[in-house]
């Protein structure tokens, strides 16, 4: 028996083929139609606010060239899709109305569009204005925190050999740590009234920390006042080249501990005297000894440090009556030594000039001083005087090396790089440790000789 094909002559479980076929083509209508809305409404809105700055997103040619090129084919399908659409419901008169409102639909929206580019662009420019802001004030935050003021007893010009060696060592232990250094000269040699402006005007809150190097105590009272209104909430000041004793006593009046850093000065005098001592004996010169003291100031602590120390040596050493000490104040400088020096002398008969045995001036620059009165003086006997010094600076390593009638026979060294290694490291511990285990910090001197001679 034949039996038909459902499939080919319709029945209840198939279809006809024509059927079959308009079935497929509504729904690829409708398909097309619903596109074609979609595209309508949601282009206009879309491609003026997504594709240039999509575009502004390519850095190469060809990246735009091709996302050109996508937009093109995409802009044709949505053409062919309304061509469809029109096609089929343009016929109707209900669809023509809506159709006319299209154009009105479809240019609502690019008010909206334009004012929400302008406002994205508005706010981007903004945030871009408030980045670069934060990041400006991040890096003066960062120099801030990464900055040290110096403050240094010479002015600007000053040709003090010590001062400027001290200072080029802070900077290069500040930069070793990858911190700035701020050095202020404080001002007028020496002037208290000026050091006392300078500090209390300074902007301490521009700074991570401080180094303060004293040369006048007159000004500690004042400085006082800075560091309890500065010191206690603002950064941390440490003092330099101050006597420990002095500066306890100060601090005990604000209830502080002083963050010091300085050299032993009464070892110093000590150091001083066996060098003078040992050259005295090696020549064979015979007692009493004669031998004069060349002070910055009486009144200064260092003054009275080194002197102590100088004669306590003497006093364990020799009699009290097999030698004699005078003493005289040179200011700190090779002029003023000089000139003290050459009316000490003159206030003398020249005869017994022969009678003085030695020098201790109480550094290098007042050494230096009495070396050039005695050698240009050429006196009877001035060639056997020999001079002491204190501090190692530079100027005197200089007069060594060039000139071998140099007087100056030895000198306590200081240690300038140790103090300044000093300073620096109590300082970084205070700025990034909020604290230290020594506040003060001493640093023991050493001796000296001229090239040629041993102690």
């Amino acid at each position: 028996m034949h039996v038909a094909n459902p499939a080919v002559c319709g029945g209840p479980l198939g279809r006809s083929k024509n059927g079959g076929r308009h079935m497929d083509s509504t729904y690829v209508s409708a398909i097309e139609i619903a596109a074609s809305i979609l595209a309508v409404f949601l282009f206009p809105v879309a491609f003026p606010h997504y594709f240039l700055g999509a575009l502004e997103h390519f850095k190469h040619r060809w990246q735009r060239i091709l996302f050109v090129l996508f937009v093109y084919v995409f802009v044709c399908s949505i053409v062919l899709l309304l061509f469809k659409l029109l096609k089929v419901v343009l016929p109707s008169l209900e669809v023509l109305v809506p159709w006319c409102l299209l154009p009105i639909l479809i240019t609502l929206p690019i008010p909206y569009i334009r004012s929400v580019r302008e406002e994205n662009k508005t706010l981007r420019q903004q945030a871009q204005h408030y980045q670069s802001e934060h990041k400006q004030a991040l890096i003066i935050s960062d120099m801030h925190s990464k900055r040290v003021a110096a403050f240094i007893p010479r002015s600007k010009q000053a040709q003090d050999s010590f001062w400027i060696g001290f200072t080029s060592d802070v900077q290069y232990e500040l930069a070793r740590s990858y911190y700035s250094c701020d050095v202020v000269y404080l001002e007028n040699d020496y002037a208290t009234n000026e050091q006392i402006m300078q500090l209390k005007r300074y902007n301490w809150n521009s700074v991570a920390g401080a180094i303060v190097s004293l040369s006048d105590v007159n000004v500690l009272p004042e400085l006082m006042d800075v560091i309890r209104r500065d010191g206690s909430d603002g950064p941390p000041i440490v003092l330099h080249d101050l006597a420990p004793a002095v500066a306890k006593k100060h601090f005990d009046s604000i209830n502080a501990v002083p963050h010091l850093v300085c050299v032993d000065n009464e070892e110093g005098g000590r150091i001083a005297a066996e060098i003078m001592l040992s050259r005295l004996k090696d020549r064979g010169v015979r007692k009493p000894y004669r031998v004069l003291c060349i002070a910055g100031s009486a009144k200064h602590p260092h003054s009275a440090l080194r002197l102590e120390g100088f004669i306590k040596y003497f006093d364990e050493i020799e009699k009290s009556t097999d030698y004699r000490i005078d003493s005289i104040d040179g200011e700190w400088t090779r002029k003023a030594a000089a000139a003290a020096f050459q009316k000490y002398v003159d206030e003398r008969d020249i005869r017994r000039l022969s009678q003085l045995h030695g020098v201790f001036a109480f550094n290098d620059e007042m050494a230096l001083g009495v070396d050039k009165i005695l050698r240009e003086r050429n006196a009877v006997g001035a060639s056997s005087i020999e001079i002491v010094g204190f501090d190692y600076i530079d100027a005197l390593s200089h007069e060594w090396r060039n000139h071998e009638d140099c007087l100056v026979i030895g000198t306590v060294n200081a240690e300038m790089r140790k103090q300044a290694r000093a300073a620096v490291d109590l300082i970084l511990d205070l700025v990034s440790k909020n604290g230290s285990r020594e506040s003060v910090r001493i640093i023991r001197p050493s001796g000296k000789m001229k090239p040629g001679l041993t102690l």
